[in-house]
């Protein structure tokens, strides 16, 4: 008994301990992803200026109108590519990577002219800070790896803790109890609960690209197209209708997702949400006349199941809304940890400066974060619609936001204050959030064509969590 009790403790320890040290990282994964499954919903909220043809089935004219402004883009950016038109994001998109999202102008399916969209990068934001921190490729994708891997050690060791109360703590709930104890209901409800997904989606997002901390063999290069005999080329306005058709013929509707350009192929690859597994399928087809060249797909079966089991690109409305519920669920489970955490220790640590450091970065991530999302929202409606750089001031204003509010947490913590600050943080951001759909009503543009689900769904979100931010800081903001 002896032992199995000193295992308990330091699994109670190790749970603790790297669970708080990891926690503000993986909050800010855990939000930013959640909110990532509704990238595409959230962009069109953000460019509500004109409307976008439905159709996806792009006209030869208006594919014709791409070509020619592609040549005009491969100037400025060699790696641009078009993506086509999808249920989730209709229009013809050309796209580069900037470093840290996709961008680039949008057409319209008809004829191909230029839809005049407000500049944003919208959702792509929280699709960055979920898989890279905003730290790059290489190093942002590390601490997201190694973070995962301590989420994967914190489930296993809450698993060993409390196995035995399974049950129980699936079933109680008690928000009126002592504060630790209200906190640690909530902690144990969501973790045992979404136990399932919260292990799902952290295994995944570490094999989803594991090279950067498990190094293994190189990915197979693309083959070198066997030589042909010499024709005339083409130009490209006359080929990519053709390519686009044959593969649309092969793919099925809405089946192609994007094309790729190199010096001689182009590449046509389906549609990340036509199923489960994102194998890469492809088409190539010769640049110089359209001739298809052969098939092939990029990843292996079981990479791709882990890839569409992450990315979710294949999810209906209702699979991808459990995906949502239960990301933030994963988000709460994180939060309510650091606050346990810090309760737990305030009394005996509280005069340390180590202790208050860790208190103001936790207020810093689980306040400042949402905060500097709904700011975020804000700025997009409140900058003019036509500035100019406005999607990197959009950027920019959502991280000097959290900035700062970190500094004013860590000065507050650091000078003993923070109590007053979680009240005033939850009262700051519900106030935001149940605001937002009344400015959106007011600055949203008449003649748009932001569809009515994408409106209800980001604006009803809001409120509800504003609400609840609102009802948090009544009942337990002086008890953090």
């Amino acid at each position: 008994m002896k032992s199995r009790d000193t295992v308990r403790a330091r699994l109670g320890w190790l749970h603790a301990w790297l669970g708080f040290l990891g926690g503000v990282v993986l909050f800010a994964i855990f939000l930013s992803g959640s909110l990532a499954v509704f990238d595409a919903e959230i962009t069109r909220w953000m460019q509500p200026d004109a409307p976008v043809a439905s159709s996806l089935d792009p006209s030869p004219e208006a594919l014709r109108a791409v070509a020619a402004q592609l040549d005009r883009e491969w100037k400025r950016y060699p790696s641009a590519f078009l993506t086509l038109p999808g249920r989730r994001a209709p229009g013809l998109h050309i796209l580069h990577y900037d470093g840290h999202v996709f961008s680039g102008p949008v057409f319209d399916v008809r004829d191909g002219h230029s839809v005049p969209l407000r500049r944003t990068d919208g959702g792509r934001l929280f699709f960055d800070l979920h898989f890279t921190l905003r730290g790059g490729t290489v190093p942002g994708v590390v601490l997201v790896d190694l973070a995962a891997l301590v989420m994967l050690v914190g489930v296993v060791s809450g698993m060993a803790l409390h196995c035995r109360a399974l049950w129980a703590d699936m079933l109680t709930f008690r928000p009126g109890a002592a504060r630790v104890r209200a906190w640690l209901d909530m902690h144990l409800l969501t973790g045992v609960l979404f136990l399932p997904f919260v292990a799902m989606i952290t295994y995944t997002g570490i094999a989803l690209d594991p090279e950067p901390v498990f190094p293994v063999a190189g990915r197979v290069e693309a083959e070198t197209p066997a030589p042909r005999p010499a024709v005339t080329p083409e130009p490209l306005d006359v080929v990519l209708p053709r390519v686009v058709r044959d593969a649309a013929s092969t793919f099925g509707p809405d089946g192609a997702g994007f094309v790729l350009f190199a010096p001689q192929i182009i590449s046509v690859y389906r549609a990340d949400g036509r199923q489960l597994a994102m194998t890469r399928d492809r088409l190539d087809f010769a640049r110089d006349d359209g001739h298809r060249l052969a098939a092939a797909g990029g990843h292996d079966e079981a990479r791709g199941v882990i890839s569409g089991l992450h990315m979710a690109q294949w999810a209906s409305w209702p699979v991808r809304w459990l995906y949502f519920l239960s990301g933030l669920a994963g988000t709460a489970l994180i939060g309510t940890g650091l606050v346990i955490f810090l309760m737990k220790r305030r009394d005996r640590f509280h005069a340390l400066r180590v202790y208050r450091v860790g208190e103001g970065m936790t207020l810093a991530t689980v306040i400042g974060l949402p905060l500097a999302c709904s700011g975020y929202l804000y700025a997009n409606r409140l900058l003019p619609p036509r500035l100019a750089n406005r999607a990197a001031l959009e950027t920019d204003l959502f991280l000097m936001l959290w900035l700062g509010w970190t500094i004013v947490a860590c000065v507050g913590a650091l000078r003993q204050v923070a109590r007053p600050l979680w009240r005033a943080g939850l009262v700051g951001l519900g106030g935001a959030l149940v605001t937002l759909p009344l400015l959106d009503v007011c600055t949203r543009p008449v003649a748009g064509a932001v569809p009515t689900g994408v409106v209800a769904g980001v604006d009803g979100c809001a409120l509800v969590v504003g609400v609840a931010a609102l009802l948090t800081a009544r009942r337990i903001g002086r008890a953090v």
